[in-house]
């Protein structure tokens, strides 16, 4: 009888030091886990934030020529309008005068 309570003690302890092992190789792999998803979110933020930096920066290029475009357009306009106010200006003369 004495045996049977000896070798049960011996498989408890087995199985408790088995069971310890099984659990802290559980928690290193969470925790490992857990890292290389933190490293890939950072990554990933990483590349959307050059991404959006990059974008940001294609935006004003496009809007500083949309700008200069505008102005241009402006010029012409008002040269435009001069030059129609000059042809008109002296038509109503000639047909008054």
């Amino acid at each position: 009888m004495p045996l049977f309570s000896y070798a049960s003690v011996v498989l408890g302890l087995i199985s408790t030091l088995l069971g310890g092992f099984a659990w802290y190789r559980g928690m290193v792999r969470k925790r490992y886990a857990a890292e290389r998803d933190f490293e890939h979110l950072r990554r990933s933020f990483e590349g959307l934030s050059s991404a959006i930096a990059s974008q940001s920066k294609d935006l004003e290029e496009e809007l500083d020529r949309l700008h200069r475009r505008l102005d241009t357009m402006n010029a012409t306009q008002t040269e435009v309008k001069v030059f129609l106010m000059a042809k008109l200006g002296e038509a109503t003369l000639g047909r008054h005068g």
